[in-house]
């Protein structure tokens, strides 16, 4: 995991976590870790989390993500993923439906 992100995402009154990764960069004879896809927690206010599939959750990132920002647009919350040699990848935060690939 490169970088995470704490919010209450699906607003149910409690934090939830976003989290990615992957590190393509490494020497020759070490293989590159790219096995990460992206995760969504979902808290449930005792500081326990269960992990959601990415169908559920909408979250999918499976690039070298180096890092995460959230920005909000008028009543709209966007995840923002910097992916290192790819494009910026942008997150629409559905409070209800999750989170979709924008």
């Amino acid at each position: 995991m490169n970088d995470l992100l704490i919010n209450d995402y699906n607003q149910d009154g409690n934090p939830d976590v976003l989290l990615a990764g992957n590190m393509y960069g490494v020497e020759v004879k070490t293989p590159r870790n790219d096995a990460s896809i992206g995760l969504f927690l979902a808290g449930d206010g005792n500081g326990n989390f269960k992990p959601l599939n990415y169908m559920d959750s909408g979250f999918f990132l499976p690039f070298d993500v180096k890092s995460l920002l959230q920005i909000q647009v008028d009543n709209t919350l966007y995840i923002l993923a910097g992916c290192n040699n790819d494009s910026l990848q942008v997150f629409k935060v559905n409070r209800l439906n999750g989170i979709s690939h924008y």
